[in-house]
């Protein structure tokens, strides 16, 4: 098991939150998955607004980053 950030995103016009997986760093425990959006949530926040901001006409509302626990796939 590995534990990932993952960000729900609520989207001006639309009824439910929208979920997107930040895929390119996983971590060991959730504590460690915690600690590295608390000490890196100016990077995190510049990175989604460049690519999440604006969706198909969809204009982001808010959002709440969490840490997700994920299943490794066998080989």
């Amino acid at each position: 098991m590995i534990w990932i950030i993952s960000t729900l995103l609520w989207y001006e016009g639309l009824n439910r939150p929208q979920q997107s997986d930040y895929l390119l760093k996983n971590f060991n425990t959730k504590l460690e998955c915690q600690q590295y959006i608390l000490e890196n949530k100016v990077f995190l926040i510049e990175q989604l607004f460049e690519e999440m901001k604006l969706v198909d006409g969809y204009k982001l509302k808010t959002f709440e980053y969490l840490c997700k626990e994920e299943k490794l796939l066998e080989a």
